[in-house]
């Protein structure tokens, strides 16, 4: 993405302003003001230049590799004018108490893209920051997998093949932009596009996630799908007309993305693999017991885990545990029982 904008920036001067990577929360302010830009909305009528309206706005690109270089531990007033400039007002304005400047910023407009490891991200933002407005705004996007990428690409010519197709793809991406930035004007909603958008959120926009960090999330998810399907038309064609596929198509993006949003919480709380096999093996014996020492079904071991740990991580983890001796699986079957502490060499 880095890639993209900064060869975007080279190709369209002026209309892409892409901010730096560490900023604090006056600097931010400032590179939004120098972002203004003046769009002439029509042309000159006879000689009478004072007939020419402008659309006067500021739109930033914030790319931050990595969260932490942007956002400093515990930064509530960072989050909070980023929550400010999220909600699109005609006019931002602050004045600094050392020299007494006044800033004022005109129809201001963030594009956010960070990354980072759940658990950092744990260190980084305080439990209220779930209840502000901020992390509402933002939509989480989680892989429990890496990419895998070969250490001398250019001794494979398959990589090489990938690579010259993304050079190709990147170049067409930068041309897109060069036309999407000269777009302007509202949003048009098709039929059909209305029509599906307004029966899903009448029907509650199911499926909704469940997790308690999310419950402010969810109150943004009708917003959030807006965005994306105007994201969808422009990356189909420049009329500035939603249809119905471009509705579903965004729709798609953010239930996927939210089907392992649990997955970051669970990933934040940092626990090892020793740790919730010892967990898993107490809870089992709890279960075992209290049943009358029958064994569980397998749905129990994994209702366990999902909310202590990422879904990538369960199968492993009671594999582990079986190998270990710690768990044991009845012949033929999904049913499973725990083995006491002197079975698997444990002493507690």
């Amino acid at each position: 993405m880095e890639r993209i904008w900064h060869s975007a920036k080279g190709t369209i001067t002026g209309r892409l302003k892409v901010a730096p990577r560490s900023m604090t929360k006056a600097s931010l302010v400032d590179e939004m003001a120098k972002a203004q830009r003046h769009i002439p909305l029509n042309k000159f009528a006879g000689t009478d230049a004072l007939s020419i309206e402008f659309l006067e706005y500021s739109s930033l690109a914030i790319l931050a590799e990595e969260l932490g270089v942007l956002i400093s531990s515990h930064d509530i007033d960072f989050l909070s004018l980023l929550t400010e400039i999220y909600n699109s007002k005609a006019v931002y304005s602050e004045t600094r108490r050392t020299n007494k400047l006044s800033v004022e910023v005109f129809n201001p407009q963030i594009t956010f893209l960070g990354g980072t490891q759940p658990a950092f991200l744990a260190s980084i933002l305080p439990e209220e920051a779930w209840g502000m407005g901020a992390m509402s705004r933002i939509i989480l996007i989680y892989s429990g997998t890496g990419v895998k990428k070969q250490l001398f690409p250019e001794d494979d010519l398959f990589d090489n093949v990938v690579d010259i197709k993304m050079r190709t793809l990147q170049r067409s991406i930068v041309s897109d932009f060069s036309q999407i930035l000269d777009l302007y004007g509202e949003m048009k909603w098709a039929p059909g596009a209305r029509r599906a958008a307004v029966e899903w959120t009448n029907a509650g926009m199911p499926p909704v996630p469940t997790h308690s960090k999310l419950v402010h999330y969810c109150g943004r998810r009708d917003l959030h799908c807006v965005k994306l399907s105007m994201i969808a038309a422009l990356s189909r064609s420049n009329s500035l007309i939603v249809q119905e596929e471009d509705f579903r198509r965004a729709q798609g993006w953010m239930l996927e993305a939210e089907e392992v949003m649990p997955d970051v919480f669970r990933e934040m709380t940092g626990k090892s693999d020793g740790e919730l096999i010892k967990q898993l093996n107490f809870y089992m014996f709890s279960v075992w017991m209290r049943n009358g020492r029958k064994p569980m079904h397998e749905s129990f071991l994994i209702n366990f885990l999902i909310t202590r740990t990422t879904s990538d991580r369960i199968e492993r983890i009671i594999s582990m545990a079986e190998r270990a001796n710690i768990i044991a699986r009845e012949a033929g079957t999904n049913l499973w029982f725990p083995r006491r502490a002197d079975e698997h060499g444990q002493v507690d």
